[in-house]
């Protein structure tokens, strides 16, 4: 990681009053410097571990067109953080029941890749060693951050990615800031609560998580309970939480399929309201009938597996399997070359 530029001003606030004061800085932070590099190396470990990160695009509005001149060398980065500054400090304003915070703006390079971070970090009690005496002191809160945005500066810039390049901490736990940070990162409101987007990301990382973690009777039964869960959500108008599909999936483990998304990248908002349509997938067929028992996965009809329904009462409906598992295919052939010996 290589610190490119480092700034950081305060807001004030009070709780229940709508003034906002800001204590501003003059100058960039000066680099290279080790604490700035230890702070925002900390900052990047606590942001990538949070299990609410949101992903979004850009709309329109301040952060895009400053950033923009930013990386054309058309904009100091001072005036920059100044701009963004003034903003957040406009959006306070409107909330009566806020808090203000150490705004940092932050641009560095990871392996030669550019980003952006805006981190907004409170202050911590704690205490320090001085002279050999005790004493309570206050220091930055980097193992919980109030709120932090990340830009993949080359994924914005890409045309043909067509995904998210802003990550952001939301989730259930900063209700009460993701609306007016959002406004501050100019987040595209219509591709940040896509319902098809989240719901099939959703439903592709229950399957993986389920074919790594379960056998294929506990697979069948997690899914079943998801996608009664988000049913229900969608007929009661709730919006569908990754913390609470954490909780049905692995009952004895809820923090492991959180972590999982994160391990494996899934960009799935942490709430968001759920498409009916798209849970076909989360759906397996299974059947027994005289020694015979088939099951097989929503996504394989059609294709690896077709069905052939009855057109007359004397044709059954047919099952036609076009790929066989490998290990039957053996115990087949084998069957077969010991009933032609016989």
């Amino acid at each position: 990681m290589e610190l490119q530029n480092f700034i950081f001003h305060e807001l004030i606030t009070q709780a229940g009053n709508k003034k906002v004061s800001v204590l501003q800085k003059d100058e960039e932070h000066k680099l290279p410097d080790e604490n700035a590099d230890n702070l925002v190396i900390r900052a990047i470990r606590s942001f990538n571990k949070d299990r609410g990160r949101a992903y979004a695009r850009f709309g329109g509005g301040w952060l895009p067109k400053s950033l923009a001149l930013l990386m054309a060398s058309e904009r100091d980065f001072l005036s920059f953080s100044l701009t963004g500054l003034e903003d957040l400090q406009t959006q306070l304003r409107h909330r009566v029941a806020t808090t203000g915070g150490h705004l940092f703006f932050i641009r560095y390079q990871d392996e030669g890749n550019p980003f952006f971070m805006v981190l907004l970090l409170k202050d911590l009690e704690g205490f320090i060693i001085s002279n050999q005496e005790l004493e309570s002191s206050h220091i930055l809160n980097l193992e919980k951050l109030h709120f932090a945005a990340m830009v993949d500066i080359n994924r914005w810039h890409d045309s043909e990615d067509d995904g998210a390049y802003i990550t952001f901490l939301k989730g259930s736990s900063r209700k009460d800031i993701s609306d007016y940070f959002k406004e501050f990162l100019c987040i595209d409101e219509a591709t940040f609560i896509d319902p098809k987007k989240n719901t099939l990301a959703l439903v592709d990382a229950i399957n993986d998580y389920c074919s790594s973690h379960f056998d294929e009777y506990d697979i069948k039964n997690s899914r079943s309970n998801v996608k009664q869960e988000i049913t229900r959500c969608i007929g009661n108008g709730d919006d569908i939480t990754l913390e609470g599909i954490s909780k049905v999936i692995d009952p004895k483990h809820p923090e492991r399929f959180s972590d999982f998304l994160v391990k494996k990248g899934y960009e799935i908002q942490p709430e968001f309201g759920a498409d009916a349509r798209y849970l076909k997938k989360l759906t397996t067929f299974s059947g027994k009938a005289k020694g015979i028992r088939i099951s097989f996965d929503y996504d394989l009809l059609n294709s690896e597996v077709k069905f052939e329904d009855s057109t007359t009462d004397t044709t059954p409906p047919k099952l036609i399997i076009s790929k066989i598992p490998p290990d039957l295919l053996i115990e087949l052939r084998q069957a077969e070359r010991t009933d032609n010996e016989d």
